[in-house]
Order: C-alpha cells, then sequence, then structure tokens
C-alpha cells in the first residue's frame, strides 16, 4: 500500500493560507446564510402576525441554525477527504474561539457572581 501525497509537501506557506482561508471563510460563509435568511425572513415577517412570535421562530430561526451546524460539518468533512486538513483546522478553531471560548467565560463569571451573594 502506497502512501498518499501530502498535500502541502512542505510549503508552510500554503498551511498558513488554508488556515487562514478556513478562519475567516467561515465567518464568510455562516454571514452569508445569516443575511439570507434575514432577507427571506423579512419579507415573510409582515405575513404573520405578531401574536404568532413562536410560529416565527421555529420556521427561520432553528432551521437557521441547523443549517449553520450542518454546512460547517460539511464543509470540514470536505476538506479532510481532500486532505487539506489545515481549512478543516480553520474552521474549527474559529467556531472555538467564537462560541465555547466565550460561554467558558460566562458560565465562569456566572459561577462567581452566584457565590458571593
Amino acid at each position: 500500500m502506497e502512501k498518499e501525497e501530502d498535500y502541502y509537501g512542505k510549503n508552510k506557506k500554503l498551511k498558513i493560507v488554508d488556515f487562514v482561508l478556513g478562519f475567516f471563510g467561515q465567518y464568510f460563509i455562516n454571514s452569508t446564510i445569516v443575511g439570507i435568511y434575514i432577507g427571506i425572513g423579512t419579507l415573510f415577517s409582515s405575513l404573520i402576525p405578531n401574536n404568532y412570535t413562536e410560529l416565527f421562530f421555529s420556521i427561520f430561526i432553528i432551521p437557521l441554525i441547523i443549517a449553520i451546524i450542518w454546512l460547517n460539518i460539511f464543509i470540514i468533512k470536505k476538506f479532510k477527504k481532500e486532505n487539506r486538513k489545515y481549512i478543516s483546522t480553520g474552521i474549527i478553531t474559529s467556531i472555538v474561539l467564537t462560541i465555547f471560548i466565550p460561554m467558558l467565560i460566562f458560565g465562569a463569571c456566572i459561577i462567581a457572581l452566584s457565590n458571593s451573594f
């Protein structure tokens, strides 16, 4: 069994470019999806009366969250199969820095404030 050739070889610049592409590309893709959903939601919000906000939430917001999560997982798997692991690493790093670290800081603040009372 032959060893599969590495996409990057010894090219360090290509590794850095792919990492940056994954890191900032994730924000671009997610903001594009959110923009499309906001446009669709704005068009259809006039059709839904104000007392049906739960319906609006379930129709537009929940599928948006599912679409973003699914798309990120799909892109990570796609680039892993193509042996461009630094794009996948950039996406994962971006998600961790954007979501999980602020959640940990918020949780630590809540714990610290709840024990002081």
